[in-house]
């Protein structure tokens, strides 16, 4: 990550980006202490700053550790026990293929006697319900809406600033306007006084009051810019404080609509299991089989990205409570 230091702190936003993005070739994220007083300064800005890493942070990380441990839950008690079935129930399925037919005449003395095709794959999915956790209700998407408010605080608040930023440029050219126009004036009246012979003594006070005023100033002219600094400088802090964050709640977005899907995948695949443990029929197994085969593997490849996605979340979210707590360390 980059830095801004002292000679940098009129930074433009693409600079900003870098320096807190985390990509490779930066180096580390660091904030001038100026702009740290700034924080200190505004109470409310202060709040913002510290209710992110404190609040925000762990609520999010509380949800996306629940998702992990509902995956991997997922992953060891219903899918790795549907695959192990799916292998038993092609095997018993080959053997059934293979099996000679009896004769009828043995099928009448011993009728219903045979053992179950498929009493093996039907045992074996029986320890999906056994092991089947749903994930805990996550309120992923009540941690979301503290994020989103929080930025929108943020953006709200440097909307304000730049309001007033362009107030303070405005106030500085009708002030400097304003300044050279009565310099210019009181110089002309001078030169006035003097080509018709005024009393000398009026036209050294013409000419101190044009003194007095250019000397003025520089002192309000100072004053303005401290001001118009100040401004800048905690729109500079909350730019940073906005930098990178609505991407990391779109990102949460899509992880919270991802493990509804999930879940809901998940339900189905349960739906499916029913039927071979409510009917003792062999088609029925092998209607429900066929099923699973086909969603097992929708499953999977949503469990895969939904891993990635989390896990992708949590570095950035690292990242980006290293560099709150950044800015507003003393």
């Amino acid at each position: 990550m980059g830095s801004c230091s002292a000679t940098l702190r009129r930074s433009s936003p693409s600079s900003l980006s870098s320096a807190s993005s985390g990509e490779p070739g930066s180096t580390h994220f660091h904030v001038d202490d100026d702009l740290k007083k700034v924080i200190q300064r505004r109470p409310e800005l202060k709040k913002m700053a510290e209710d992110y890493p404190n609040r925000i942070v762990p609520r999010i990380n509380i949800c996306l550790s629940n998702i992990d441990r509902g995956i991997e839950t997922t992953r060891s008690g219903v899918i790795s026990t549907i695959r192990a079935a799916l292998a038993i129930y092609r095997q018993e399925k080959e053997k059934k293929r293979h099996k000679p037919h009896s004769h009828r005449i043995h099928l009448k003395k011993k009728p219903r006697k045979a053992k179950h095709a498929y009493a093996e794959t039907v045992a074996e999915l029986n320890k999906v319900e056994i092991a089947y956790y749903l994930s805990p209700n996550v309120d992923l998407q009540s941690a979301v809406g503290d994020l989103q408010e929080a930025m929108s605080k943020l953006r709200s608040r440097k909307k304000q600033l730049e309001k007033r930023l362009r107030s303070r440029k405005l106030w500085r050219k009708a002030w400097s306007f304003f300044l050279t126009t009565a310099v210019i004036g009181v110089l002309v009246l001078s030169v006035v006084l003097a080509a018709t012979g005024a009393v000398p003594l009026a036209i050294a006070g013409a000419t101190a009051a044009a003194t007095a005023m250019k000397a003025v100033e520089p002192i309000i002219n100072s004053v303005l810019e401290d001001k118009e600094k100040a401004l800048e400088d905690e729109k500079e802090i909350i730019e940073m404080m906005r930098d990178g964050e609505y991407t990391l709640v779109h990102e949460l977005e899509s992880i919270r609509l991802l493990e509804d899907k999930l879940g809901g995948d998940v339900e189905l695949l349960m739906d499916c299991l029913e039927m071979p443990q409510q009917s003792a029929a062999e088609e029925a197994v092998e209607v429900a089989m066929t099923e699973l085969e086909k969603k097992i593997g929708e499953v999977e490849n949503l469990i895969s990205e939904l891993t990635r996605k989390v896990n992708e979340c949590r570095n950035k979210l690292k990242r980006s409570e290293s560099k709150f707590m950044k800015v507003i360390r003393n």
